[in-house]
C-alpha cells in the first residue's frame, strides 16, 4: 500500500479557509506538511501547532514552484511514495485523496505510468458564475475507470507519484507562480509519463478574482492582480521556446496569449499602463528574465538553483 503525504502551500493564508483544510487533511493522509512561504500571522501559527502538521517556515517568499519542491522532498525523505498538494484556500471533499490514489493504482495497473492524478476543478457552489473552472485538454488516449488522460492538470488537489517526480525533475522555481503545473506536466509527458483528471473527484477552487466579461477576444478570462498577470504572460511566453511542448500546442498557446492580452487591454482600466505591463512581461519571457515578478511581496530572487542554494545555506563563520 502506498504511503501518502499531503502538503499545503501557505502565503498569508485566510485562517477561515486554511485551518479547516489542514484539519481535514490530518484525517486524509499519512503525514501532513505545511510550507509557509515567508509570512503567516501569529494566531494562525499558534493554531497550526495544535495540529500534527510538520511546519516548514521559509525566511522568504520562494514562490509556488519551490514550495512544491520542498514539500515533495520532505515527503520523499520521510518515506512516502505519493504527495497530494494544495493551495491554502482549497476545498477538500471527504475521501478525495484515497479516491485519487485508487485511480492512480488503476492507471498504474493498466501500464500507463501516471505522474499525477488530479480532481476535476469546479466553480465554487456559492459563486458558480463568478469563477470559471479550468479547461482540460484530452490527451487522446483511452480513459481508465472514471479518469481521463489529459495534457496537464491544475496543481491544487493533485496527487503526485514521487518516483515520477524524481525522474521528471523539480518544478520550476524560476517561474515563481503560474504555468508551473502546465510546464511540469508537459515535461512528464515528454519523458513517457501520463497525466490524469478523475471526473469522479470534484474540488471547488477559486481561480483569480472572478472573470472578465466576454469580448471580441472570446470568453471571459480570470481576473488577476497586475503581478499575477505579469507572471502568467511572462511564463507562458517563455514556454513558447521549450522543446518539450509540442509545436501545435505552442501555436495554440500563442493564440491564447494574444486573446488574453487583448481582453486585458480592453478590461484592465488604464490601457496605457496595461499595454506597458503586457509589453514588459512578453519581453521578459522572450529573454528568459524569470524569477519573482515585480511587486512580489517578501520574495527571494530565485532565478537559478545556485540562487536558491545561496539563500538557504547558513553563511560560514
Amino acid at each position: 500500500m502506498s504511503r501518502i503525504a499531503a502538503g499545503v502551500v501557505a502565503f498569508r493564508p485566510n485562517p477561515d479557509l486554511f485551518l479547516p483544510l489542514v484539519r481535514r487533511l490530518e484525517g486524509e493522509a499519512d503525514a501532513l506538511f505545511v510550507f509557509v512561504n515567508g509570512d503567516i500571522d501569529d494566531a494562525t501559527r499558534a493554531a497550526l501547532r495544535t495540529t500534527r502538521a510538520q511546519v516548514i517556515e521559509a525566511p522568504y517568499n520562494f514562490g509556488v514552484g519551490e514550495a512544491f519542491n520542498q514539500l515533495a522532498l520532505h515527503a520523499i525523505w520521510s518515506g512516502h511514495s505519493r504527495l497530494a498538494i494544495f493551495d491554502d484556500d482549497s476545498g477538500l471533499p471527504t475521501g478525495a485523496i484515497a479516491a485519487l490514489s485508487a485511480t492512480m493504482d488503476a492507471v498504474t495497473a493498466a501500464g500507463r505510468r501516471p505522474a499525477v492524478v488530479g480532481p476535476r476543478i469546479v466553480s465554487p457552489t456559492d459563486a458558480p458564475h463568478d469563477y470559471r473552472p479550468p479547461r482540460y485538454f484530452r490527451a487522446g488516449e483511452p480513459g481508465v475507470a472514471s479518469a481521463q488522460s489529459v495534457l496537464y492538470v491544475i496543481s491544487s488537489g493533485s496527487l503526485i507519484d514521487l518516483d515520477a517526480f524524481r525522474r521528471v525533475g523539480r518544478f520550476r522555481s524560476d517561474f515563481f507562480m503560474d504555468a508551473i503545473d502546465t510546464e511540469w506536466c508537459f515535461r512528464a509527458r515528454a519523458r513517457g509519463f501520463t497525466c490524469w483528471v478523475d471526473d469522479a473527484v470534484r474540488m471547488e477552487h477559486r481561480i483569480g478574482a472572478g472573470v472578465t466579461r466576454r469580448t471580441i477576444f472570446g470568453r471571459g478570462f480570470p481576473k488577476q492582480s497586475p503581478m499575477r498577470l505579469y507572471a502568467y504572460i511572462r511564463n507562458q511566453t517563455y514556454c513558447l521556446r521549450l522543446a518539450h511542448l509540442p509545436l501545435w500546442w505552442r501555436a495554440l498557446l500563442a493564440a491564447h496569449l494574444l486573446r488574453l492580452c487583448g481582453a486585458m487591454w480592453v478590461e484592465g482600466g488604464d490601457r496605457q499602463q496595461m499595454a506597458g505591463l503586457i509589453r514588459n512581461a512578453m519581453a521578459a519571457g522572450r529573454k528568459g528574465d524569470l524569477g519573482p515578478p515585480p511587486q512580489a511581496e517578501g520574495a527571494a530572487g530565485i532565478r537559478t538553483t545556485d540562487d536558491l542554494q545561496s539563500m538557504t545555506t547558513e553563511p560560514s563563520s
